[in-house]
Protein backbone atom coordinates (compact mmCIF):
# COMPACT_ATOMS: atom_id res chain seq x y z
CA UNK A 1 0.00 0.00 0.00
CA UNK A 2 0.84 3.82 -0.83
CA UNK A 3 1.63 6.41 1.75
CA UNK A 4 -1.02 8.09 -0.68
CA UNK A 5 -3.53 5.50 -0.75
CA UNK A 6 -3.73 5.67 3.48
CA UNK A 7 -4.49 9.50 3.80
CA UNK A 8 -7.23 11.21 2.52
CA UNK A 9 -7.64 13.99 -0.12
CA UNK A 10 -8.62 17.20 0.25
CA UNK A 11 -11.40 16.49 -1.55
CA UNK A 12 -12.49 13.42 0.74
CA UNK A 13 -12.08 15.99 3.95
CA UNK A 14 -15.12 18.32 2.02
CA UNK A 15 -17.24 15.69 1.37
CA UNK A 16 -17.06 14.35 5.01
CA UNK A 17 -19.19 15.75 7.48
CA UNK A 18 -17.40 13.75 10.08
CA UNK A 19 -13.99 15.15 9.57
CA UNK A 20 -13.61 18.99 11.29
CA UNK A 21 -11.36 21.49 9.66
CA UNK A 22 -9.23 23.08 11.33
CA UNK A 23 -10.00 27.06 12.07
CA UNK A 24 -8.64 29.85 10.82
CA UNK A 25 -5.49 31.02 11.54
CA UNK A 26 -6.30 34.81 13.20
CA UNK A 27 -4.70 37.59 11.89
CA UNK A 28 -1.52 38.83 12.80
CA UNK A 29 -1.60 42.12 14.13
CA UNK A 30 0.13 45.01 12.23
CA UNK A 31 3.76 45.23 13.02
CA UNK A 32 5.06 48.02 15.42
CA UNK A 33 7.27 49.93 14.21
CA UNK A 34 10.81 50.57 15.59
CA UNK A 35 11.60 54.56 15.70
CA UNK A 36 15.23 54.14 16.20
CA UNK A 37 17.57 51.45 16.51
CA UNK A 38 20.65 50.94 18.14
CA UNK A 39 21.70 49.09 15.11
CA UNK A 40 21.54 52.27 12.96
CA UNK A 41 23.41 54.23 15.63
CA UNK A 42 27.03 55.24 14.86
CA UNK A 43 27.72 53.20 18.14
CA UNK A 44 29.84 50.58 16.23
CA UNK A 45 33.68 49.45 15.80
CA UNK A 46 35.38 46.79 13.44
CA UNK A 47 38.38 44.97 15.81
CA UNK A 48 41.23 42.52 14.75
CA UNK A 49 43.69 40.75 16.23
CA UNK A 50 45.80 43.20 16.00
CA UNK A 51 43.92 46.45 16.60
CA UNK A 52 40.90 48.19 16.53
CA UNK A 53 40.44 48.85 12.21
CA UNK A 54 37.46 51.47 12.44
CA UNK A 55 34.86 53.05 15.08
CA UNK A 56 31.90 55.38 14.63
CA UNK A 57 29.89 52.99 12.13
CA UNK A 58 26.22 51.94 11.92
CA UNK A 59 26.14 48.30 12.14
CA UNK A 60 26.00 47.98 8.34
CA UNK A 61 28.90 50.09 7.42
CA UNK A 62 30.80 47.66 10.27
CA UNK A 63 29.43 44.64 8.46
CA UNK A 64 30.73 46.33 4.78
CA UNK A 65 33.81 47.29 6.26
CA UNK A 66 34.62 43.76 7.96
CA UNK A 67 34.24 41.92 4.62
CA UNK A 68 36.61 44.46 2.70
CA UNK A 69 39.69 44.05 5.20
CA UNK A 70 38.64 40.08 5.23
CA UNK A 71 39.26 40.01 1.58
CA UNK A 72 42.57 41.99 2.21
CA UNK A 73 43.50 39.45 4.92
CA UNK A 74 42.78 41.05 7.69
CA UNK A 75 42.67 38.66 10.36
CA UNK A 76 40.34 38.35 13.78
CA UNK A 77 37.44 40.54 12.42
CA UNK A 78 34.79 41.01 14.16
CA UNK A 79 32.17 43.96 15.11
CA UNK A 80 31.64 45.55 18.17
CA UNK A 81 30.29 48.18 20.30
CA UNK A 82 32.11 51.38 19.76
CA UNK A 83 32.24 51.13 23.96
CA UNK A 84 33.92 47.90 23.91
CA UNK A 85 36.45 49.11 21.65
CA UNK A 86 37.54 51.98 23.58
CA UNK A 87 38.51 49.77 26.07
CA UNK A 88 40.39 47.95 24.06
CA UNK A 89 42.91 50.91 23.57
CA UNK A 90 43.84 50.59 26.98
Amino acid sequence: MKIQDMRPTLGQLLRDDSVALAEPVPERPEPVEIESSEIEEPAWAVVSFDRVEAGGLTHDEAVRLMAELDRAGVAGLCVITESAAERMKT
